[in-house]
């Protein structure tokens, strides 16, 4: 037990955990000497787990993604009795799986200024406390979408401080899709974290820290232990399927960096 690192959460809090001792097995495919199967078993979790067992199996398979193949988990069944003898099962299944890139280019303070003609702007510094409102430009769908796929806003209020408009009304903001998941239980929905990390101000991007706004309980943003990174805010839909187009507005306020 003192060397073990297998925790499950046993309550609501985050110190809600108990480490439990473990054991297993696995299986390599004796063609290509690949890991092809694994089980961890906890035969006997502390009293107050309130379980009698717990049994994790894990299949893998090779996927390719981009231009390479890497061995990823296929399935993942979580199997957890209580003390009562009841059964609870978590599947996972992974599938779909893409390769996201990015490019940076490199210039030198010479070849910028030798590259721009026109005067550079000043800076666009957002200060904190300023509620905005962003639609979505870009569509979500549950069918086709994924965490880490880039999405883009636009703002439906001008940013104003100090009796200058330090953002149109219009302008882009770009972020990211952070999180995706299609929930069971309790019931069925689906979490969709959301982040926008920059706005377009004089076709340069500007850095952008915001905080979603809980105006009542029937927004459905959900701000639990999982989401209380920054800038990201989490929006709870309890539907078959999930599609979002340019009529879903969500409010935000800006936030000071830290």
């Amino acid at each position: 037990m003192a060397v073990s690192h297998y925790q499950v959460k046993v309550g609501p809090r985050l110190e809600d955990l108990a480490t439990m001792t473990y054991e297993g097995t696995f299986r390599i495919d004796p063609e290509n000497a690949e890991l092809s199967h694994m089980t961890i078993e906890v035969p006997n979790p502390p009293r107050h787990a309130q379980m009698c067992r717990v049994e994790t199996t894990i299949d893998y398979r090779r996927a390719r993604i981009g231009g390479s193949d890497f061995l990823l988990p296929r399935l993942t069944v979580l199997k957890m009795w209580d003390a009562e003898a009841q059964r609870s099962e978590n599947r996972i299944e992974y599938s779909a799986c893409r390769e996201f890139q990015t490019e940076s280019v490199f210039r030198t303070d010479s070849e910028a200024s030798a590259g721009d003609s026109a005067v550079p702007q000043k800076p666009v510094a957002i200060p904190p406390g300023i509620t905005i409102k962003i639609a979505l430009r870009s569509i979500i769908d549950s069918e086709s979408s994924f965490a880490g796929d880039a999405i883009e806003g636009q703002l439906l209020n001008a940013i104003r401080a100090h009796g200058s408009i330090l953002a149109p009304a219009g302008a882009i903001a770009h972020g990211r899709i952070v999180r995706f998941e299609h929930q069971y239980q309790p019931s069925k929905y689906f979490a969709l974290g959301l982040q926008f990390h920059s706005i377009e101000v004089h076709g340069s991007e500007v850095p952008l820290i915001l905080e979603a706004v809980t105006r009542s309980k029937g927004d459905r943003i959900w701000t639990g232990p999982l989401d209380t990174r920054e800038g990201v805010g989490t929006f709870m839909f309890q539907t078959e399927r999930l599609a979002l187009d340019q009529t879903f507005v969500s409010e935000w306020k800006t936030q000071n960096r830290r």
